[in-house]
């Protein structure tokens, strides 16, 4: 039952992005550029991300822990900038459902990479023809949103 929520809440979630993707279109437009746009997005969220941290009752890490951290932890930050700075080029170009289903996509055929070698530190889930197959389906069902 637990999962059954878990991936309910993660399709809520992912409801979001499509929203998102198109408020930052939006946004784009009145600052005449997806940078601006991006960095206005990621302002607001920092400063949501600093408020709700305000309550949590954890202490950030020092700095000296932060400095002792690989590099490439911090990468992820750097992604989220690329994929929404994308989004806001890209809506406009292909359409949401294009753009989110071939992000879709793009992710599961990443992350069958990802589990099939255990790269990153996450366990290993062994590629499977059916795992690919579900793959394949997914860059058809693109195919099929932006042809039709």
């Amino acid at each position: 039952m637990t999962t059954f929520i878990y991936i309910a809440l993660a399709i809520i979630i992912g409801g979001f992005i499509p929203i998102q993707g198109s408020i930052n279109t939006k946004l784009a437009s009145y600052f005449n550029h997806p940078l601006r746009a991006s960095f206005i997005s990621f302002l607001v969220g920092t400063l949501t991300l600093i408020i709700i941290n305000l309550f949590v009752k954890e202490s950030l890490p020092s700095f000296e822990r932060i400095f002792r951290m690989p590099f490439h932890i911090f990468i992820g930050g750097i992604l989220g900038a690329f994929f929404v700075t994308s989004m806001i080029f890209l809506i406009p170009k292909i359409g949401t459902a294009a753009l989110l289903g071939a992000s879709v996509a793009g992710q599961m055929l990443v992350s069958i990479v990802i589990d099939h070698r255990g790269l990153l530190e996450v366990p290993v889930h062994p590629a499977s023809i059916l795992r690919l197959a579900g793959v394949l389906l997914l860059f058809s069902g693109v195919y099929l949103i932006q042809r039709f």
